[in-house]
This record gives C-alpha cells, structure tokens and sequence, in this order.
C-alpha cells in the first residue's frame, strides 16, 4: 500500500516538473552554470537570472576564462492563477583556458528601488585539450544548440541524491534520510524501480505533501528543479557500520534527436526523441557507537534521546471498592515508539488491570516527539492509607553522551471503608466422601416356614458357594474402584480441569439470571468471574499469575486461533470497563452470548 502511495506522490510530482510548476517567491538573484567541473577547452555557460523585472545589470569578473559569448539577455512573461509574473536573465559563453579552482563573483541588479546580488560561485577546471594562448573569432555555439546538448546529457541533468542529517551516533539514536531528486530534464514517464529496506534499522515514514514542491536548487553551482521522494527517520538497532540502501526510479525523458530528418517542420523545430533511462541515488554508510556499559541504570530499557515523566492520579480519597484512574505520561523526542510499558510498584491489596496506552507521536522532519500516556484502572479492596512508589525511568541523551535517571514524586491515597470490601475468592472444584452404608443385623423373619425335605440341603449347592464368594468378589471391586476414585480425584488440578467448565457453566447461569433482575453491574461482575475462574481451573494459573498476557500466551501455544484470542480480550475489557463506566456498543446479552460462545470454542480446542 504504501508503494503504491509512493508511487502516486512521484506521478504527481512529475506532473509538476512537466508543467514547470511556480509560486510566488521572495525576490533572487540566482547564478547558476550547466556543468562543474569542466575541462581546459571546454565551453560552457553562466547564467544570471531574477525572477522579476530589473535594470543596471552588472557582470562579475571573468577574466580567469574566456569569454565567448555574452551577455545575452531575455525575459518572460507568465500568467499563473490570473497573476503575472516576469523575470530576466543574463547568460554567457565561456571557455576554461587552465586548470584549477577558480571562483566566479557574485553579479547585481536593481529591482524595486533595491540592489540584489547573486551568490558566488566556486567552478573546477580539469585537465583537457591545450588552449592556443592567441585564438582567432570563435565560431560560438548557438545557444539553442548548446542548451541542446546539455539537455541530451542525461547522467548530468537527472540524479537521485541521498543525504543523511549524520554519519555517526549511538544505537537507538535517530537519523533522517532524504531522497531528493534534480532534473534540468523533461520527464514523460516514471516507475518506482526500487525502494530501501534499511536494513538494520527500525523506520519510520515523514508524511510528505500530497501536493508535490518543486523548488529551484544549487547543486555544485548548477540549478536543478528539485523535490523529495522520500523522507523516513532511522532507528540503528545495532552497533557497527550500517548502510542506508539507495532509491532508484525508471524514467522515460524527451531529448532532441540530433539525427537528420527531411522533414522542414523537423529542420524547423526540432525533432524529439522519448528515452528510457534507470536513475540510481547513492548509498550512505552509517557509523553506530554501541551505548555504554559504564553509568548504565539498572532499569534501563533502551530509551534514546530526550525525555520527561509525569504521573497522577484523578482522585486520591476514596472508598474501598472505588475505582480510581492513574495516569503516567511520558513526553520526548526519540525512539518512544519502541519502548515497553513501565514498572510500577503498586499496593497488594489493590486490584490493577492492563494500561490503556494513548499515543500522540508524530514523524517529521525533525524526527519522532510526541507522548505516551499509560492509564491504570485501580481499585482498592480495603480502608487504609497506601502509597504508590515514585516511578522512576533512564534513557540515554546522545547529545550530553551520558544516562539519564527519571524520578517522579510519590503518590498518596486514602482509602475509606466502603461499604462491602471484598475478599480474595479462590475457585476449586468439590470434593465428596465416598461413604459405604452396609447391613450388618438380619431380623428375625416370623410366619410360615419355608421347609425342605431332609437332604435337600442349600448347604454345599452351587448356589450357596456362589453366594459364598459374593461378599469377597463385592469387596475386591469396591477396591478397585476406590482407589480409581482416589486415583480420579487426588490430582486436584486435573479436577479443576475438568470441572471448569461445570462451574463456568454454573457462575454464567448465575449472571444470566441477574441480567435478567437489571442487576447490570453484578451481571459484569459474574461474567468476568466466570471467565478467569474458567482459565484459573482449566490451566491451572494462580491468582497472582491470572492475567490476559498469561492466558493468551498459554492458549495460543495450545493451539488456540488468534481471532478467538482477540475475541476474548476483547470480552474481558468490556466487562473491566462495564462495572465502572457505561458502555453502548454492546448489549449486555450479547455480551452473555459471547462468554457462552467463547468457553465453548476454548473448550473444544483445548481436548
């Protein structure tokens, strides 16, 4: 997707380039040439132009060239958004006639009552052909010819160029990469050929105009129309020498063809040539310093920058069962992003749930600010005094290259005594005594007689023998299966096992039927009991340990799909946040249905 988008921005950006985009600018002065560096007996050409009208032109000092050409003058005239505007320009032709470093003065102009000047510029002259010190008439160059050929130099009218705001820092530390591009070029065409991975850093993307800038830059005194591609912040996440990945575009530019046509309008105006062309910016090797090990806190979590900490609480005199919202914000500049949530000491006797965290993080250009807000719900069980331990937070300042230790002050809470303060309650499954009841005493039968004849007797039979081994054949698997019994229910978290979702069951019924009496808040209540009473059975997790990281970390190794996972979080923060504050997404009974539906599927992909 956001290739995509990167790919629309530089469409759009070409748009601009084609259409030779303008805004209204501050009066300038600008010199510029067509190449640097040049060589000894090669032309080239200085051009002074003011984007507006001007008069009382004077041209700086030439005399470590020779001087072909000039000065040739021309203006234009423009009407943008029913608004006109005007410039003029100064070029000339000249020639490098030694080698070395030469520097070309600055030229001025009168425009609007004041006088303006033009940077220096600095031009190289390289070895090349001898220059005859008497040389006769020069047959220049038509201009037209010459902005031609510089035209078809594509390498030296069409880069990308990479520049980083630093070489070396610390890891952690943050760095901006810009990718700009220059062109004196008319492009017809472009496609994203490849983009940085960066690899090694974490990145993040400074959101750039949707409507692209093009502005006029000096580049080795050469003015090119330039734009950014591309502006992300680099986090290094090791030490060592890193290197930023280059950028590179495939572009289509229409040059003149230099070919002979005998076509008179050809001859005439000129005749053009569309050519594909692969631009490529330069890489940038990057020095990372390890952070170091000495002045190093204890508590330090990788923090690099510069920041502050603050924590509060809403109120600080309540009664037990009231919830109270505590709130740490930590503000700075750095990589915020990346860090964990913060240690904190809290009373045992207060019931704490996960941090809401609220992010006001910006990327631009001068890297990532902004603030991470944690807030803790919290609910004191009993009446007392109670203290939170001040919090306390390190980071690295790679500007004062040393650690910095974060301490904010204590906080004090009050706690009366409400009207109900709860207790602890521990889920576990029953157990019943098994109990043998046996008939020890026969009464004496009266009536009539059952007699045999003599011989005749049961004594000795089949049947006597039969019944004579009942008793101990009774017995032997009354053993048995008492000690299966106790074998079955000696493992007492197997038992809760299998019986989690009997009591789920059980506490779900309960809170259906105070759904039903508009007891919303008790209704909650059951359900969130009914859930982690479930977990705290079926996994066998003690109270201290019962949390929805646990859980869900526990059942996703078990093979439980992750939408369900997210379901069930989902759940539990409705029924956290639903004792204390109303909620309108969500039914109470769709809630119920929910709870019913989620045991079950847990329940299921846990066999």
């Amino acid at each position: 997707m956001k290739n995509k988008e990167l790919k629309k921005s530089i469409y759009i950006l070409f748009l601009f380039f084609i259409a030779n985009y303008g805004i209204a600018q501050d009066i300038k002065l600008i010199a510029s040439v067509n190449k640097n560096p040049v060589a000894t007996g090669d032309r080239f050409q200085v051009k002074f132009e003011l984007n507006t009208s001007g008069a009382g032109f004077k041209a700086p000092d030439f005399s470590s060239f020779r001087v072909l050409s000039g000065p040739n003058q021309s203006s234009s005239m423009q009407w943008v958004n029913g608004k006109m505007s005007s410039s003029i320009s100064y070029s000339y032709v000249l020639m490098a006639i030694k080698e070395g470093k030469f520097t070309i003065g600055s030229a001025n102009i009168k425009a609007k009552g004041k006088t303006y000047k033009s940077d220096p510029i600095e031009i190289k002259v390289i070895k090349g052909k001898s220059v005859p010190k008497q040389q006769s008439r020069q047959q220049t160059q038509p201009k037209k010819q010459q902005s031609q050929s510089a035209g078809n130099d594509i390498s030296r009218n069409l880069f990308i160029k990479l520049f980083v705001d630093k070489n070396k820092l610390y890891q952690g530390e943050q760095l901006i990469a810009t990718y700009k591009i220059y062109t004196r070029m008319n492009i017809v065409n472009n496609d994203v050929a490849q983009l940085p991975n960066f690899n090694g850093f974490w990145t993040e993307d400074i959101e750039l105009p949707s409507r692209a800038t093009v502005e006029t830059e000096l580049y080795n005194g050469v003015a090119y129309n330039v734009a950014t591609l591309k502006k992300s912040v680099l986090f290094p996440q090791r030490s060592g020498t890193l290197e930023v990945d280059p950028m590179a575009l495939n572009v289509t530019v229409r040059i003149q063809d230099q070919s002979r046509s005998r076509n008179i309008f050809d001859q005439v105006f000129g005749r053009y040539k569309d050519v594909k062309y692969n631009i490529k910016s330069n890489t940038s090797k990057i020095k990372v310093m390890p952070l170091p090990s000495s002045g190093k806190p204890a508590n330090f979590n990788g923090a690099v920058g510069n920041f502050s900490l603050t924590s509060s609480l809403d109120k600080d005199l309540v009664k037990a069962n009231e919830a109270i919202n505590m709130k740490v914000i930590l503000r700075g500049k750095g990589n915020i992003k990346l860090l964990k949530n913060l240690n904190i000491n809290f009373p045992p006797d207060f019931e704490i749930y996960d941090p809401k965290v609220n992010d006001r993080i910006s990327a631009t250009g001068n890297g990532i600010t902004g603030k991470r807000e944690f807030e803790y719900l919290l609910i004191p069980r009993h009446s007392g005094s109670f203290t939170i331990d001040p919090l306390t937070f390190s980071y690295f300042d790679p500007e004062k290259k040393k650690y910095v230790q974060l301490t904010s002050g204590e906080l004090n809470i009050e706690v009366e005594r409400g009207t109900e303060e709860s207790s602890t309650t521990y889920i576990s499954g029953s157990k019943e005594d098994v109990k043998f009841i046996g008939k020890d005493i026969r009464f004496i039968k009266t009536g009539s007689a059952n007699l045999k004849e003599k011989g005749n007797y049961f004594f000795g039979s089949i049947p006597y023998y039969g019944l004579l081994g009942a008793p101990l054949l009774l017995f032997m698997i009354f053993v048995v299966a008492r000690k299966g019994h106790e074998s079955y229910t000696s493992d007492v978290v197997k038992v809760k096992s299998r019986q989690a979702t009997k009591v789920a069951t059980k506490r779900l019924s309960a809170a259906k039927k105070l759904l039903k009496m508009d007891q919303r808040n008790a209704f909650y209540e059951e359900v969130f009991r009914a859930l982690y009473g479930y977990f705290s059975d079926k996994l066998n997790l003690p109270i201290s340990e019962l949390s929805k990281e646990n859980i869900s970390e526990i059942i996703k190794n078990k093979g439980i799909a992750e939408n369900l996972i997210a379901e069930l979080n989902e759940t539990l923060d409705r029924c956290e946040m639903a004792r204390f504050a109303p909620m309108s997404d969500v039914s109470e009974q769709q809630v119920y249905d929910q709870a019913v539906e989620l045991i079950s599927k847990i329940e299921s992909g846990l066999k």
